[in-house]
C-alpha cells in the first residue's frame, strides 16, 4: 500500500496498523455491493479540514441528490465550513465538529457535541452510504464507527480496512480529481464541479446593513486579503505597503478594501494606511465574519490573496481572483480550476515544502512577488 505521508516513520507506522486491522476489523460485507446498483435513501459526505478542501466537497450534495431521487443528503463538516453549506437546498443536515487534530479549523463551540456523542447521534441516523474524499484514518474510522452500510473512500493514511469499498487514489492529480473519483465509482459522470452560495433575504437585508454600518457600500470594490491560514502562504506587509502607495498614486480612484484576521500585523497595518492619500481604502480586517464576507464578494470586481480558503472561494463566484502561490504545496495539484483564477509565483528550489512556517531568511516565496506585479494585473483589470 502506498501512503501520502513523506516521513517514513509514518508510512511504517499506518503499515502496521492497517496490516493488524485487516485482520481484527469485522467488515461485513466488504466490497461485496456493486456500487453502481445501490439505491441509497440517507447519505452522509466527511469533509472536516479546512475550508479551501470543505469548499471542494461542497458541490457534492447536488450531484448526489439529483442521481439519487429522494435520498437525504448530510454533511459533516467544521464551523468554517458551515458557512459554505448554510441555506443548501440539497443539504438536508450539517452536522458540526471542528476536530483538534486540524489546528486551523478554528476553536469549538460550547454548542458542539463531544466526539463519543456525535458518532452516537450519526450512528442513530443509520447512513445507507458514507463518503471520506480526503482519505484520513480518523474519518474513515468515523464512518466504521457510525456503522454506515456502505463506506466509500481512500486508505492513504491507512484506515483503509475501515471502509467497505476503497477507491483507487490518483497519484500526482488535483486534489478536486478524488471527489470526483468517489462519484465515478457510484456511476455518476458529473460536469465539472461548482460551488454555489445560498442567502435567505433575512441573511441579505442582515449583511446588507451590516456592511452599510462599516462605510462598504455595495459597488464595484478590489479587495485584498492580508493574511492567510499559515504564515509561509502569507503576504509581506511590507510588499502590500508597496502596493497601496502605488495605486494610491496611479491609481487614485480605485476602491480598495482590505480583508483578513491579520490581528498581529494590525498596528502596521494602521500605520501603512496613515500614510495614504484620500479615503479610497476600507480597512475591514477582523471586522466581518466568514458569512459576511462571502457576502461582501458579490460587490468586488476584483480580490488578490493568498492560496487560501477566502480566495478559492472568490475564484469559485466567478471574481476575478489573482492567487499569491507560495512554495508550501504543489502548485498543480492545489491551484485553483476556476476560468477567474489568476496566479502569480516566485519559483524556489525548497517548494513544495509543506511548512506552515518558512525557515529561511526573507520567506522568497512571498516576499519575491512584487507589488508592481500585483498592481500591474489590477490595473488591467479595473
Amino acid at each position: 500500500m502506498r501512503y501520502v505521508f513523506r516521513k517514513k516513520g509514518y508510512a511504517l507506522l499506518a503499515s502496521i496498523l492497517d496490516g493488524i486491522g485487516n485482520v481484527l476489523v469485522s467488515s461485513p460485507g466488504r466490497h461485496g455491493v456493486p456500487l453502481r446498483k445501490i439505491s441509497p435513501k440517507k447519505i452522509l459526505i466527511v469533509r472536516l479540514d479546512h475550508l479551501g478542501d470543505v469548499l471542494q466537497a461542497a458541490a457534492l450534495p447536488q450531484v448526489l441528490k439529483e442521481n439519487f431521487s429522494g435520498a437525504e443528503i448530510h454533511f459533516l463538516t467544521n464551523a468554517a465550513g458551515e458557512t459554505l453549506l448554510r441555506n443548501n437546498p440539497y443539504v438536508n443536515r450539517v452536522w458540526i465538529f471542528s476536530p483538534g487534530w486540524y489546528k486551523r479549523s478554528g476553536a469549538k463551540s460550547p454548542s458542539e457535541p463531544k466526539f463519543s456523542d456525535l458518532l452516537r447521534s450519526l450512528r442513530a441516523e443509520r447512513f445507507d452510504l458514507a463518503l471520506a474524499p480526503r482519505g484520513d484514518i480518523r474519518e474513515n474510522f468515523l464512518l466504521w464507527r457510525i456503522r454506515a452500510k456502505i463506506r466509500l473512500g481512500y486508505g492513504i493514511t491507512g484506515g483503509g480496512f475501515f471502509l467497505t469499498h476503497r477507491v483507487p487514489y490518483a497519484w500526482n492529480a488535483h486534489e478536486s480529481r478524488h471527489a470526483l473519483d468517489l462519484l465515478h465509482s457510484l456511476g455518476i459522470q458529473p460536469a465539472p464541479l461548482k460551488t454555489k452560495l445560498y442567502w435567505t433575504h433575512e441573511e441579505e437585508a442582515g449583511y446588507r446593513q451590516s456592511l452599510k454600518e462599516k462605510c462598504f457600500l455595495e459597488d464595484k470594490w478590489v479587495a485584498i486579503q492580508v493574511d492567510a491560514g499559515t504564515s509561509a502562504k502569507k503576504w509581506p506587509l511590507q510588499n502590500l505597503e508597496k502596493l497601496l502607495a502605488a495605486l494610491a498614486a496611479g491609481a487614485p480612484n480605485l476602491k480598495i478594501v482590505l480583508l483578513g484576521d491579520d490581528t498581529d500585523g494590525a498596528k502596521y497595518l494602521e500605520k501603512i494606511l496613515s500614510k495614504l492619500p484620500g479615503k479610497n481604502c476600507l480597512n475591514l480586517v477582523g471586522k466581518t465574519s466568514l458569512r459576511e464576507l462571502f457576502y461582501l464578494m458579490r460587490s468586488l470586481r476584483a480580490y488578490v490573496g493568498p492560496d487560501s480558503g477566502p480566495a478559492h472561494v472568490a475564484a469559485s463566484q466567478a471574481i476575478p481572483t489573482l492567487f499569491l502561490f507560495s512554495g508550501t504545496n504543489s502548485f498543480d495539484q492545489w491551484k485553483s480550476l476556476a476560468e477567474s483564477a489568476h496566479f502569480l509565483r516566485h519559483a524556489v528550489p525548497c517548494s513544495p515544502c509543506h511548512r506552515t512556517q518558512c525557515p529561511v531568511e526573507g520567506h522568497p516565496c512571498m516576499s519575491g512577488i512584487g507589488a508592481e506585479d500585483v498592481g500591474s494585473w489590477l490595473r488591467a483589470r479595473c
